[in-house]
């Protein structure tokens, strides 16, 4: 979603948000195929659960997954946020 379009709950991260879409900007992928690789990159995270509403959106993220499969590691290390209100959906006030 764009920055624009989020939220007020997410303006104390909107810095983190920013440098997130500059970094999928600056690598050329999208914010699923970054997301998808943070994901899969942290030792902590055992499986990602992901919602689709057509055969379009899971084709979408099936493609996003295999580009994500190439990021770098090192390169996620400053997406990096520790603060559960933010991380866990569960807590988002919407």
């Amino acid at each position: 979603m764009p920055i624009n379009e989020l939220a007020s709950y997410f303006k104390p991260w909107k810095q983190n948000l920013e440098s997130f879409h500059q970094l999928a900007l600056h690598l050329g992928v999208s914010a699923l195929t970054l997301s998808l690789a943070y994901a899969l990159k942290e030792d902590e995270i055992d499986k990602i659960v992901v919602g689709v509403n057509s055969e379009s959106e899971l084709e979408q993220i099936l493609e996003a997954y295999q580009s994500s499969i190439k990021i770098s590691h090192d390169v996620l290390k400053e997406m990096t946020v520790n603060d559960p209100r933010l991380t866990n959906p569960a807590n988002w006030q919407l």
